[in-house]
Order: structure tokens, then sequence, then C-alpha cells
């Protein structure tokens, strides 16, 4: 266990077991109770026990406000996310929520991570990376992010491009109409003045002094030698996004194809080549005869 005091965090993540029971939850429940210093809770890369998740809501649920939960690659399925998501909107404190790099969490929770977007007045920030969620039931999430104080949502690629569009929307409308507008803005939306003869004029930069819009020729000796092909191979994690996974396998077997389509090209050619040979090896004789 790491404890910052300036960061008022408690961290767990360099745990060399990466297993955390219902004994280790409950000492740090007790010292929770006695100081409400430390706000933030990180638990990566450990697995919680089903125990622990129970002690884990009763932390949530307690007198000390957590404002940070990292959850990263913990092993947490649906079931979990029921029993953390309730003392979550029961406090209603919450700011950083991080549940990525759990592929057991499926869209069976999305109603629950939808209640958390839209209960938690305070929550910021949502990072589910790595997870199962496919674009089933991603409407209630839509539904609860239009009227949520959520900034930050990522979604894994397997909801589909539609939810990731529909969410990067609802989000980028929210921080335009959240946006002050600055002084120039203020000045450009003013009324004129009806006795307003002219108008303040800017300073132009001479033609002479704006720089070319072409780009600068590079030099050719640069660029005869071709890019060296260092991938080998990929190694990809087992919390790594479906969607990720697809790509690799889909530019592997293109390569393949490609080079494959190359060598079927050089054989033709050299194939054609033989066959002109042979022509003119036969005709050549026959123009001595006549």
């Amino acid at each position: 266990m790491f404890v910052d005091q300036g960061n008022r965090t408690i961290d767990f993540s360099r745990n060399p077991a990466g297993v955390l029971n219902a004994r280790v939850l409950t000492a740090l429940r007790d010292s929770l109770n006695s100081t409400e210093y430390f706000n933030r809770l990180v638990f990566d890369n450990n697995r919680l026990t089903e125990e622990a998740i129970g002690v884990l809501a009763a932390i949530l649920k307690g007198s000390t406000p957590i404002e940070y939960l990292s959850l990263r690659s913990c092993n947490l399925n649906d079931l979990d996310i029921v029993n953390i998501v309730h003392p979550l909107c029961f406090r209603k404190v919450l700011r950083h929520l991080d549940l990525s790099r759990n592929p057991g969490i499926t869209s069976s929770s999305i109603p629950e991570i939808a209640r958390a977007i839209r209960t938690i007045p305070t929550l910021e920030s949502v990072f589910m990376l790595g997870t199962d969620l496919q674009e089933r039931n991603c409407k209630f999430i839509l539904s609860a992010l239009e009227t949520s104080s959520v900034s930050v949502l990522e979604l894994p690629y397997t909801v589909g491009f539609r939810v990731l569009d529909g969410v990067r929307e609802i989000i980028e409308s929210k921080k335009a109409i959240e946006k002050p507008p600055n002084q120039r803005d203020m000045r450009a939306m003013a009324p004129v003045p009806c006795n307003a003869r002219q108008l303040p004029r800017g300073v132009v930069a001479p033609l002479r002094d704006i720089m070319p819009r072409t780009p600068p020729v590079l030099d050719t000796r640069e660029l005869h030698n071709t890019a060296p092909n260092s991938l080998e191979s990929v190694d990809i994690r087992h919390w790594a996004d479906p969607a990720v996974k697809n790509a690799v396998m889909y530019m592997h077997t293109l390569d393949k194809r490609c080079s494959l389509l190359e060598m079927r090209k050089q054989e033709r050619l050299a194939a054609k080549r033989s066959r002109m040979e042979n022509l003119a090896d036969q005709r050549g004789p026959s123009l001595f005869r006549i």
C-alpha cells in the first residue's frame, strides 16, 4: 500500500500479490473511519474477492467522502458494478470513476452506470475502455449524459461509432453552452452607435511579409530508402479492446495479401519474359531459313 499525503491518496496498485481480500479492505475501512483526510482510492491491477467488494461498498457509503475511485484491471463483473454504484449514488460526492480494463463488465451493467452518471451531480469523468460494452442499452448512457455534469466519458469501440459520435456531440454542445464569451465576442455582439462614422481598422501585414502557402521542397536524395519493416510480432493483453484486436488481425491479413500479390506479379512478369524469349528463339532460325 502506498500513501500519498500530498494528494490525499491511498494506492494499492503496487501490491505484489495482486489480490485484495476482505481483511485488507476492513483495515482500510477502519483507517478511513478514524480520519476523513484521504478521499482518493486506487485499486488498480488487483483482483477483489466477493467479500472485499462488500467491504468496498461499505467504505464508499461511509462517512469519508471518496471523490476519486480507480478500479482498472480489477476483474470486475456486472454484479460488482451493481454493488459499487449503489453506495456511490447514495453519497453523491464522486468526481472521477475509472472502470477500464475490466472485460467482465458487459452491456447488462449499462443501466447502473447510466444511473451513476445521472444521479451523482459532482461526477466529471468516467473511463470504461477495455470493457465488453456493446451498442445495446447505450441509449441510457446518452440520455443520462445530457443532464449530467460529466465532461469526459471514454467508451470502448465495441459500442459502435454511432454511440461514440453521440457522446462527443453531447459533450461538445454542453461545453459550448458553458463556455463564457471572451472580450472579442462581446465587442462583436455590442450594438453599433448611430453616430458612428468609421470603424476602427486593424493592422494588416504587408503581402511580402506573409509566408508562402506552398510547402517547402524536400531533398529527394533523402527519400530513396524505404522504411524497414521492424514489426515482427504484436503482444495484445487480455484487456485490450476487441476492436483493436480486429484491426491488428485485418492489418496482418492485408499485409500478407499484399505480399502475395507482389509475388504473384513478379511470377507473372517472369513467365511473360520467358515466353517472349522462347518466341524470339523460335522466330530467329526461321528468318535465316528464308
